[in-house]
């Protein structure tokens, strides 16, 4: 079983929030055996200049949850793995949209085919 969610959350003047996170149950495979593991993320981020730049602060995997911890398993051998990985990340980004966005948008075209398909129906 996968578990995840995401959710996003907006408190005004160009301040948004998200939260995110994900469950996956413990697993077997053949002679494998992986433990249970998750992780939590949040996002901040605020925009700026008439919408047309985004500055972003986020983290992941907070409470370090995702490491795998598996034991292989076959008669009288045993043997126990864990896998330490640079899951908690925080990136600071900043995004800026260039152009013109009062554009009208471009008007759908139709081909030969779509008319046949129409005729058809």
């Amino acid at each position: 079983m996968n578990v995840s969610s995401n959710s996003t959350f907006s408190f005004g003047h160009g301040w948004t929030a998200d939260l995110s996170g994900t469950y996956l149950a413990p697993e077997r495979y053949g002679y494998e055996r992986l433990r249970a593991r998750g992780q939590i993320g949040v996002g901040l981020q605020k925009q700026l200049w008439a919408n047309k730049a985004t500055v972003k602060l986020s983290a992941t995997d907070l409470l370090y949850t995702s490491p795998v911890r598996s034991t292989y398993a076959y008669a009288n051998f045993e043997d126990t793995f864990f896998n330490r990985q640079d899951t908690r990340v925080m990136t600071l980004s900043f995004t800026y949209r260039f152009g013109n966005d009062k554009l009208a948008p471009i008007r759908r075209r139709q081909s030969g085919a779509e008319d046949e398909k129409r005729r058809a129906q």
